[in-house]
Formats: structure tokens, sequence, C-alpha cells
């Protein structure tokens, strides 16, 4: 199977580039047509991004007391095998390019977020981006070409992979609502989206 997408979902210690991030989460979908998906997600090295010069702030740790204990527990818990950036991009990277189309289209909610976030990291790790600028989608731009799709709740809120894999469903959702309007239909079936 081949995917023409990828959803990524970052949970860091902090809210701007720079900071530490914890956990990638990523879901390879297709937003148009079969349903099935592949998440994988990687617990990051706290410790060698701080290292690296990245930082935590304490807004976001005070948020992070405030979530479920099974959210805080995917990222950090004892148990929860934790690599290097370097892996966990490289093998992001891997993964994109053995099931994905050439130049899947990218999302993020929001880009301005995720992919800011994880630019240094991409710099640091000294592994290369494996998708180019004008392949990023925005998934709140979504929200509002089409209010009414309801949003797709997450197995586990604040779980990278998990909250991939529900943006990805809810991306699909849209396209296919998107699709029962006649005069859209030409847009939604469109690769070069």
């Amino acid at each position: 199977m081949s995917y023409s997408d990828v959803m990524l979902d970052l949970e860091t210690l902090g809210k701007s580039p720079g900071c530490i991030v914890m956990q990638i989460g990523v879901c390879l979908f297709n937003r148009v047509g079969d349903a099935q998906v592949k998440t994988a997600k990687w617990n990051l090295s706290l410790e060698a991004q701080q290292a690296a010069g990245l930082k935590a702030d304490v807004d976001t740790i005070c948020w992070w007391m405030l979530q479920s204990d099974e959210a805080r527990m995917s990222w950090a818990a004892g148990s929860v095998e934790r690599v290097l950036p370097s892996h966990a991009l490289g093998t992001l990277s891997d993964l994109i390019k053995a099931e994905c189309a050439f130049k899947p289209t990218v999302w993020a909610n929001s880009p301005q977020f995720d992919f800011s976030i994880l630019d240094p990291l991409w710099r640091i790790a000294r592994v290369a981006k494996p998708w180019m600028y004008f392949q990023e989608a925005d998934m709140r731009t979504l929200k509002l070409v089409a209010p009414t799709v309801a949003k797709v709740l997450p197995a586990l809120a604040h779980d990278a992979a998990s909250d991939a894999e529900a943006q990805a469903r809810y991306v699909q959702d849209v396209f296919a609502h998107l699709a029962m309007c006649p005069e859209i239909l030409p847009l939604v079936k469109d690769e070069n989206l």
C-alpha cells in the first residue's frame, strides 16, 4: 500500500522552536478512498535534547501536570524506551520514503506549531527532512472549510500517535464530506492538493 498523506503530531515541553520534544507521532493515510492507516511513535531522549541546548518551559510542565496519568505515562513511564532524536527522525524519514507516494502531503494541527518546533531537531539530529515546505498542509484550515464535520477524538488524548491518527481520520471525514459537494469534487480528487 502507498499512502498519499502523513499526519504529524508532537508532544513537547514547550510551545516554541527550541523546546524539548518528548514524543513524535505519525499516521500514514490516504485522504480520499482507502480508510486504512498506519501509525508509529517515538519517545525521545530528553537528556540528549537538553545537552544539545533545547529547553523546557515551566508553563508547559505545569500544563502536563493537569493531563491524564495515561497521557503522561505514554512518554514518562520508566519502562518507556527513549531514543536519540537522530534515530527517531531517521526512522520517520525511512518510513515516509518506504510507505508513501512521491511527495506526500504532510499535515499538522497546526504546522506553525509542529513543523516549526521539529525544524531545529532535524538540524541538531543532522537528518534531512523527507519533505519540502510546499508539501505541508494545515488541518486547522479544514475546520474552516467544513465546520459541520465533527472532530474525531483520539483514543488517548496527548499521546502523539493517538492524536495523529484522530487528526488523520478527521481529514478523511472532511474530504468525504467535500466529495458530496459536486462543485468541490474536482478539488477533492486532485492528487496535487
